[in-house]
């Protein structure tokens, strides 16, 4: 198998967001704390979980259709959370994009994110 980079990091910091290894996608870390349309941080994201769960699927969803594949073939999924006990907030946002056909998911707790975020999610998706 050969690896094959489909998509940079979109602020050019000089790693891969996503690469393709056989039929599989592997898609970096993306966070709620940016505006997918300016890339400027969005202030009001900070402290606002199911503000940055929807930034961050919508995100995922987005660098996975760039790339030929959906939501739908997502099946594998890491949550981290700076606030554990945010996680219900994330699973209710979470189950809007995920309604059907569900990866498997690990959520972990982590002391620091980068920026203002309190939420990441790295998933790995059939191409």
């Amino acid at each position: 198998m050969k690896k094959e980079i489909l998509l940079m990091d979109e602020l050019g910091r000089g790693f891969a967001r996503a690469v393709k290894v056989g039929d599989t996608i592997h898609v970096s870390g993306v966070t709620g704390r940016l505006n997918l349309r300016t890339w400027k941080e969005i202030p009001e994201a900070k402290g606002d979980m199911s503000f940055q769960a929807t930034q961050t699927f919508k995100w995922l969803r987005q660098v996975l259709e760039k790339c030929g594949s959906s939501l739908d073939k997502v099946y594998k999924l890491n949550m981290y959370l700076v606030d554990f006990d945010k996680l219900q907030e994330v699973l209710d946002v979470y189950q809007k994009f995920f309604p059907r056909n569900p990866p498997a998911v690990n959520a972990i707790g982590v002391s620091r994110l980068v920026g203002i975020a309190e939420l990441e999610v790295d998933a790995e998706a059939l191409a």
